[in-house]
């Protein structure tokens, strides 16, 4: 039986296909947003804090803000975004100094959800959407794009000379080519250690292999003690991805390797692989016009092809304080709705993303993008990422980076051991829980 992720996705390749390979959007009978619906306002400020660590999406939102200001000289929009650390601790830091924004690039919906921190969007907002994110049956934040699969990026000249004929469909293929490349002389995966953001991606790849490809709710179970860090699945996942680093499969330097200068890395024959989204593609296409991209997502050690489709709780919001204001409820109600305006979505998007929304979105896809698609295609098991879940498998507040943090020490000095890192994860865990039960929300605001 096919999922309803697939399903659509199907549809999507389909209709990728009847346009010639070129184009791509969706239909149905929601209109999207026009000028003529977006009545000029009287002067109104308000704040914007987005995520920063992607260069590419950080000048996206950039872009789209600098021109709806253009267009709507009454409404002021002070952006600000983070570095490359954790965007997690720079929107607490903000809360702490006075300076939680009007709006945001909001990724811990649950914790400020149950904080009172955040407005239930209106109907005639979350109408847009193809599938709103619900936390307890109510919408508060709108996705800025579909959900697309990670996967390898690679550079098909080394693949090549390196005599691998097709991309790895599995797990034990995958480190296959990696021994082969390395073997030739190149580095076979560059990874941006740096950036925890990006450090994360491949980890989790791996857990939804060994871990939420089977239980969905182990976050939940974690919660109730009845998992454990140091379980088959959690560990077969960690000593997969330790086994990259201690094979020599990693750019030494990785560590201080940031997200944006893995594609550099990739681009200079330094490594031949990339893990990551796929708004890495256009980029890479755009520094260098010549360079052979491929993409493949290797099967679990069952079998099965794991993919991040799944819709997540992370997009724009409006927060509760905004929201008591009718000139900022109404001056986000007009930048939403520019935002997803059908011309100023599709340059949003770039190309190198799915769209969120009901309505049509045309665009051109290069031909690596057209892989994604094909890959998204195809029957899978659609998943999550550990921080991307919510409800009862909500993580705990300030767990991941955390997590991400303790992961990476470990690789580098050996000092905790993986087993003692997980026996770590797991009171860490139980603590930051106690803690959300004494005060009786996710997190704590000042």
């Amino acid at each position: 039986m096919l999922t309803g992720c697939y399903k659509v996705m199907v549809f999507l390749v389909a209709s990728l296909l009847l346009l010639g390979g070129c184009s791509f959007g969706f239909q149905n009978n929601v209109t999207p947003p026009n000028k003529e619906q977006l009545p000029s306002i009287n002067q109104v400020q308000l704040s914007f804090v987005y995520a920063g660590g992607d260069p590419t999406s950080k000048a996206a939102i950039a872009n789209a803000v600098e021109g709806f200001m253009l267009e709507n000289p009454g409404i002021t929009i002070i952006q600000d975004s983070s570095g490359s650390g954790s965007y997690t601790d720079y929107l607490q830091m903000k809360d702490v100094v006075g300076e939680f924004p009007d709006m945001m690039e909001m990724r811990d919906t649950q914790w400020y959800v149950d904080a009172g921190r955040l407005a239930e969007l209106p109907e005639e907002l979350t109408a847009l959407i193809d599938t709103p994110a619900e936390v307890g049956g109510k919408h508060y934040t709108l996705p800025m794009t579909g959900p697309a699969p990670s996967g390898f990026l690679y550079n098909k000249d080394i693949f090549e000379q390196a005599n691998i004929t097709s991309p790895p469909r599995t797990w034990e293929e995958f480190l296959e080519a990696c021994e082969k490349i390395k073997q030739l002389g190149f580095t076979p995966l560059v990874i941006g250690g740096k950036d925890l953001g990006h450090f994360n991606q491949l980890l989790n790849k791996l857990l939804m292999d060994n871990v939420y490809a089977d239980d969905q709710n182990w976050n939940s179970k974690r919660t109730a003690g009845t998992a454990s860090f140091t379980d088959a699945g959690v560990m077969q996942a960690m000593n997969d991805f330790a086994e990259l680093f201690k094979k020599g499969y990693v750019n030494t330097d990785w560590s201080a390797t940031s997200e944006n200068q893995t594609i550099t890395v990739l681009l200079s024959r330094k490594a031949a692989i990339l893990y990551g989204g796929s708004h890495m593609i256009n980029p890479i296409i755009a520094a260098d016009t010549y360079f052979k991209i491929g993409y493949f997502v290797p099967r679990d050690r069952k079998g099965r092809l794991v993919l991040n489709t799944l819709p997540g709780q992370a997009g724009l919001a409006l927060s509760a304080e905004a929201a008591k204001d009718p000139n900022k409820l109404e001056a986000f109600s007009h930048f939403i709705q520019y935002f997803y305006k059908t011309e100023n979505y599709a340059e949003f998007l770039g190309g190198s993303a799915l769209p969120a929304t009901k309505y049509q979105v045309e665009q051109q896809y290069t031909k690596p993008m057209e892989l994604v698609l094909e890959t998204a295609a195809e029957k899978h098991f659609p998943s999550r990422q550990l921080n991307d879940f919510w409800g009862m498998n909500t993580m705990p507040p300030t767990f991941g980076d955390w997590f991400y943090g303790l992961v990476k020490e470990s690789l580098l000095t050996g000092k905790p051991t993986i087993y003692e890192a997980m026996q770590k994860a797991d009171k860490e865990w139980d603590r930051l829980i106690a803690e959300r039960n004494e005060s009786g929300t996710l997190v704590e605001f000042p």
